[in-house]
């Protein structure tokens, strides 16, 4: 845990938590599983990051609201 805590100090670990709960009321509404889990985990791969990510992002590729 130390070298997770390390590697990736500062991250907004909320967000990782949001998306994750939003991509799950995606599935849970039949979303396409395939693409609402790659696109958590490529989110998520940007959050880890520090870069700009969308959290809307699974509404964008899928056009689709909750």
């Amino acid at each position: 845990q130390k070298n997770i805590n390390i590697k990736y100090k500062g991250v907004d670990w909320s967000k990782c938590i949001l998306l994750t709960n939003n991509t799950q009321k995606y599935i849970i509404k039949n979303s396409n599983i395939e693409l609402s889990i790659n696109s958590l985990i490529f989110e998520i791969k940007k959050i880890l990051n520090h870069q700009y990510h969308n959290i809307n992002i699974l509404e964008e590729y899928l056009n689709y609201k909750i």
